[in-house]
């Protein structure tokens, strides 16, 4: 994308903090206390941050999902943001720390669980059904956007 001139910038609005931080900002500690005995939604349809972008985001803690194995319907991402973590499924597996990454298919028995006593946390991403598109709720795209899409 050119950049943009000064005419295209101020088709953008100017966003507040009161607008924008409780529409937009989740805080770490937030959602590890929303995930105490199940995932925090963080990123969701009715999540902490209320959105339906084409996929569910969740931080996941010790504690917040059964050890047991189970088997996925859709894709699922696993980033691993505190800890250690240990991720088994037919025929293999895998230790994840912080900054590790791995992708579950769908239909793979899979069990997540901390690898480690202490803080451990991790973000869990899974497809939806919902149309991908422009962040809901705050301001219109700017014209200057929504060019390439019409």
């Amino acid at each position: 994308m050119a950049q943009l001139t000064a005419d295209e910038m101020k088709q953008f609005p100017k966003v507040t903090a009161a607008e924008f931080v409780p529409n937009f900002v989740a805080r770490y500690w937030d959602m590890m206390a929303m995930a105490d005995g199940a995932p925090a939604q963080v990123i969701a349809e009715n999540g902490m941050l209320a959105d339906t972008p084409g996929f569910r985001l969740e931080l996941v803690r010790d504690g917040s999902i059964p050890e047991d194995s189970y088997t996925t319907s859709r894709h699922e991402v696993l980033m691993v943001m505190r800890g250690h973590w240990r991720v088994d499924w037919d025929g293999g597996g895998a230790s994840l720390g912080p900054g590790d990454v791995c992708a579950i298919p769908p239909e793979q028995t899979v069990s997540v669980a901390p690898a480690m006593s202490g803080e451990a946390s991790l973000f869990r991403v899974t497809n939806t059904d919902d149309a991908a598109g422009p962040t809901r709720g705050l301001h219109d795209l700017p014209a200057v956007l929504r060019r390439g899409r019409d």
